[in-house]
């Protein structure tokens, strides 16, 4: 056959090859969906989605929920007086507790859109990260003072619920406590004092990431401060840990952070800030892209 008719067929394949493999990226790839973010830059109000409370829009179902502990007063608000590592705007919550009875729990909540368009696919890989300070622990000694973070099904403020499949829990006595489920309701407490996270420091900045795996119903964990990071696997045998109910997690879009005191005069002053949860890279679209790279290596050879 003639060489250049020859070359001329190959050069052909290698150009259909890589339309096919674009059109195949365009056929089976989900449209890409953004982070959920939430850094307060709108300051108070009801106007815009970046805001406290805010409105719905840019991932966020709605508004931020909240709840007053009763027995004294609860102040929520945007603050910008100590910024965080990256500056700006944060959100803060202060609970001073005068009188004894009622509830004793404080804090906000707020969902994230989910669905295979636009939304956080519950499905799917993704993660949830924020930064956390304390900036004021008056009475914060004891069990029932805590710090409770998770995702939820609900806005409601409330403890854990059965379909949280990831929780953390800072308590005055015993410190950072993180949950291992059996995925059928029941789970194990690890305690991070064992990798030397031991207390709550106050004014001290830390970066809390939750990488959630629904695919095997498992998660990890980690706690960053000073340069160092903490990480629940490692309290696991270097093993995932379990969500606490594996059939109700997909439902649980709702980020919630509480404080709980427990004593006349106490009081809880913190922060949070640089809210986001972020998908994971699909992995049909890292097949595709090496297919690609390969095909172009190809197509570039004599």
């Amino acid at each position: 056959m003639n060489r250049n008719l020859c070359s001329s067929h190959v050069h052909r394949f290698r150009i259909a090859l890589l339309s096919l493999l674009a059109v195949s990226m365009a056929v089976v790839l989900p449209e890409a969906r953004s982070a959920v973010i939430a850094d307060f830059s709108g300051g108070d109000g009801t106007t815009q989605p970046d805001q406290y409370k805010g409105v719905a829009g840019s991932g966020w179902v709605g508004a931020w929920g909240s709840r007053n502990g009763s027995g004294g007063t609860t102040t929520i608000g945007v603050e910008n007086a100590n910024p965080f590592g990256s500056g700006g705007n944060y959100l803060q919550l202060d609970y001073v507790r005068s009188t004894a009875g009622g509830s004793n729990r404080a804090g906000v909540a707020r969902a994230f859109e989910t669905g295979t368009v636009g939304g956080i696919t519950m499905t799917s890989p993704y993660t949830i990260s924020f930064d956390f300070r304390a900036d004021s622990l008056t009475g914060f000694n004891a069990s029932g003072d805590q710090f409770a973070f998770s995702s939820e099904s609900t806005t409601t403020i409330g403890g854990f619920g059965a379909d949280a499949p990831w929780s953390l829990l800072i308590r005055g006595d015993t410190g950072w406590v993180v949950t291992n489920g059996n995925g059928s309701g029941e789970v194990t407490n690890l305690n991070f004092s064992s990798l030397g996270l031991t207390s709550l420091t106050v004014n001290t900045i830390y970066t809390i990431k939750v990488f959630i795996d629904p695919l095997n119903s498992a998660y990890d964990l980690t706690i960053t401060t000073g340069g160092n990071t903490y990480r629940a696997s490692d309290l696991n045998g270097n093993q995932l840990l379990g969500f606490r109910t594996n059939a109700t997690a997909a439902s649980a879009n709702v980020l919630q952070f509480r404080n709980i005191n427990d004593e006349v005069g106490d009081e809880q002053k913190w922060s949070l800030d640089n809210i986001a949860v972020v998908p994971e890279p699909h992995t049909t679209a890292l097949f595709f892209g090496g297919m690609i790279c390969m095909a172009w290596k190809f197509r570039q050879r004599p």
